[in-house]
């Protein structure tokens, strides 16, 4: 009886579970490959060089953020519902690429004007370099194949882009010096992805063509309140970074990205979860089936949670060595995220965002962006003589607000 009851389950989610088990290998290669790199690239480079490349990649991903618009999220739901109609998943591919390729070509001339003014000879190529962010960010159209529920192409381009970029970095990188490599290697591995991830598209139908101008409109005007959600979150993550290079260093900026890079592969463990369902969440809206699947998902990040307290020391120092083990009490504090975020996570896109509440989300965001930049002047200027962990306790604070506000929001609209 219980067997054939499984059976049942995975018969009647199999495209949900086909999608979480290949969006797992996207990101266990697209996370973890960057920390098996990390001990080479840490004792090579050194903390205070590859410091200057995690801040690099932080502030460009301010730019990615722009170049993605809320697409991801806004073009996945489009595809989803419309990808039986040929002409309209046409449209929306070729209004998602020359947004985004306007959004690309604006980023270039803002990193242009401010490194023009303010950028050192050394930074101007590690930024310019590092723009490879942005390009993937345009041409890779993870939210076409995330719409119509298959995963499967995305994983082996992914495992193909993580793979060169492995072995070019033991290959090519030897000193310090050699710090502009990270960047090309990194950008070499993901055009090749891309460039296949088009053919792909192409072969399956799709054909681009230039859209008139109110149907460009249309779909920025559908996608500006992701955008804008999106950026906020992915402000306060990347805000981390340069909070901790201001007040600190880059030596501070590399033990916070060690304990940030392993908290990262949990959180987007349990986001795949959330993008999983997200397809038939926007068709189904079923609320009975997001509570079973948010209880599951809270006491699986509360055993992370657990594992991170008990082997954090250990995940240190083998990813980077002795010498990096003030990196094992930010990884403690950061690691209760865990269960905070999941629930945010799935309340935010799979209830609010289906049944239309994107204001909601928006608010969310909004408001925890600006107590996560209050909790930081006040720690900062109350308490001068505290560490990094301020800025991890502001991290969490902010979105346990956003986690209990759209909780709260789902339970007064009566979604759940």
């Amino acid at each position: 009886m219980v067997g054939q009851s499984f059976v049942n389950f995975l018969a009647k989610y199999k495209i949900i579970l086909a999608n979480f088990s290949y969006l797992s290998i996207i990101q266990i290669f697209n996370l973890a490959l960057p920390l098996i790199t990390y001990p080479f690239l840490i004792r090579t480079l050194g903390h205070e060089v590859y410091g200057k490349v995690v801040f690099s990649q932080a502030i460009i991903g301010y730019f990615v953020i722009f170049v993605n618009f809320g697409f991801n999220i806004s073009a996945t739901k489009e595809i989803s519902i419309n990808r039986s109609n040929p002409r309209i998943v046409n449209r929306i591919v070729s209004s998602v690429y020359q947004i985004k390729g306007v959004l690309l070509l604006i980023s270039f001339v803002l990193l242009g004007a401010y490194l023009l003014f303010f950028g050192k000879d050394g930074d101007r190529s590690l930024y310019l370099l590092t723009m490879w962010m942005c390009v993937y960010e345009f041409l890779f159209p993870v939210w076409y194949f995330q719409g119509i529920e298959k995963m499967k192409h995305i994983s082996i381009l992914t495992i193909l882009s993580r793979l060169i970029f492995l072995v070019l970095i033991y290959l090519l990188i030897a000193s310090p010096s050699d710090y502009l490599l990270v960047p090309i290697i990194n950008g070499v591995g993901a055009l090749v992805s891309c460039l296949f991830a088009i053919r792909i598209l192409i072969k399956n139908g799709v054909r681009f063509k230039v859209q008139s101008l109110a149907s460009l409109n249309y779909y920025v005007k559908l996608s500006y309140v992701m955008a804008i959600s999106v950026g906020i979150n992915s402000f306060k993550t990347n805000f981390n970074i340069v909070v901790v290079k201001y007040f600190f260093s880059y030596s501070a900026v590399a033990y916070y990205d060690l304990a940030l890079k392993v908290v990262n592969i949990g959180i987007t463990f349990l986001d795949m979860i959330s993008q999983a369902i997200y397809p038939k969440m926007s068709k189904s809206k079923d609320s009975r089936f997001l509570r079973n699947i948010a209880l599951v998902s809270v006491g699986f990040a509360c055993v992370m949670t657990i594992v991170c307290q008990i082997f954090s020391s250990w995940i240190v120092t083998i990813l980077g060595g002795a010498q990096m083990q003030n990196a094992t009490l930010l990884l403690r504090v950061l690691a209760f995220i865990f269960p905070i975020y999941i629930v945010g996570a799935l309340y935010g896109r799979n209830c609010l965002i289906v049944h239309g509440y994107n204001g909601e989300v928006l608010k969310s965001m909004f408001f925890s962006g600006l107590i996560y930049i209050f909790l930081i002047i006040v720690m900062r200027y109350a308490f001068p003589t505290i560490d990094t962990m301020f800025v991890a306790v502001a991290y969490i604070g902010s979105f346990l607000f956003e986690s209990l506000y759209r909780y709260i929001r789902c339970q007064n609209l009566k979604l759940i």
